[in-house]
């Protein structure tokens, strides 16, 4: 009676583990941030893309210099001609997480993030060169 028992318990808990890993072969690993840099003038098809599955590390550097800027009053560039875009989107849940775009000047970058539905609402942060110099070498790598 016990071994049969023992025997129970065994095939029930195999049975639990080896559904959750069935389960989980089957749902598949997708990426749950996906981050496209597009340059000023280039195709879609030409974009950048970082997905936190293959690129976690610089995923994670793009995000922490994105969302850690001191705010810049007074930028002036130009809306319309960013030398780069950038989207931020959960491709699991179909959310745009942000939209940056950055301007290159001399030794600097400029950071302008979209706080509303429009490019009319934007909070604009001054990159330094060490980050505008990654964000240039992550769009070119790719």
């Amino acid at each position: 009676m016990r071994k049969g028992k023992f025997l129970l318990w065994i095939a029930g808990i195999g049975l639990v583990f080896g559904g959750g890993y069935a389960t989980a072969l089957v749902l598949g690993d997708h990426p749950s941030y996906t981050l496209t840099a597009l340059k000023a003038g280039g195709e879609p098809e030409m974009a950048a893309t970082l997905h936190d599955e293959e690129h976690q590390a610089e995923l994670d550097t793009m995000l922490n210099i994105l969302l850690h800027q001191k705010p810049l009053e007074g930028a002036s560039v130009d809306v319309d001609n960013p030398d780069i875009s950038l989207e931020l989107i959960s491709p699991e849940r179909s959310v745009g997480i942000l939209d940056a775009r950055i301007w290159f000047e001399k030794d600097t970058a400029v950071l302008g993030i979209r706080s509303g539905q429009t490019w009319n609402s934007i909070r604009y942060s001054e990159l330094s060169k060490n980050d505008a110099e990654y964000i240039q070498s992550i769009v070119d790598a790719e």
